[in-house]
């Protein structure tokens, strides 16, 4: 009987093994990959403020090119994007958030323009239950584009910015009627890019 038993354990016990170094490989992957990243937030911390003396003009930089913004941003900056009757879709990752940005120049054709008329800080009062080293700015003005054929795009737009360090961390679109423009901007830009231009 001992030896039934035997037999079928040791077959486990060798998985088992097996299982405990993966877990220990991935383990070292994991610590590799965070250290990597912690090491790619510092230095993209350091260029910043080389560059940039204030928020205000970090943010001033990057409406005057949205595709800066992985120059800018935290490789796990999170957004959101407002639509009518739903709820804001939340993303997460420098990728996915630089991809939106330049999708939305692309299908402009270049022509994209986010005239800033407005940036604040946010106090306190308005971002509950956030760190101290969370600072929190709001960025007004309008959204412009122009296409062969078509009338020009001019819209309100209000977003939020969240810096940590130097780092912009969090983007998100208002979500106000006065101010939720997204729905305008995402037609205009569907019927902009079947645009052919010589």
């Amino acid at each position: 009987m001992q030896v039934g038993i035997s037999i079928l354990i040791e077959p486990l016990l060798g998985v088992i093994s097996r299982w405990r170094e993966k877990i220990k490989d991935i383990s070292l992957i994991k610590t590799f990959k965070t250290k990597k990243r912690k090491e790619k937030e510092a230095k993209l911390r350091a260029s910043i403020r080389r560059r940039f003396s204030t928020n205000e003009e970090v943010l001033i930089y990057l409406y005057q090119d949205l595709t800066r913004l992985k120059e800018v941003a935290s490789p796990d900056i999170a957004f959101s994007v407002c639509r009518s009757n739903t709820r804001s879709t939340v993303h997460v990752g420098i990728g996915v958030a630089q991809e939106w940005m330049e999708r939305l120049v692309l299908d402009s054709h270049g022509s994209l323009l986010m005239d800033i008329h407005e940036i604040g800080r946010m106090g306190p009062d308005s971002t509950p239950f956030r760190s101290e080293e969370e600072l929190y700015y709001f960025v007004r003005g309008v959204v412009r584009a122009r296409a062969e054929g078509m009338d020009d795009l001019a819209v309100k737009f209000q977003h939020g910015w969240c810096f940590q360090d130097k780092l912009i961390t969090e983007w998100n679109e208002s979500d106000s009627r006065e101010f939720n423009s997204r729905e305008k901007i995402e037609k205009w830009l569907w019927h902009a890019k079947y645009i052919k231009y010589e």
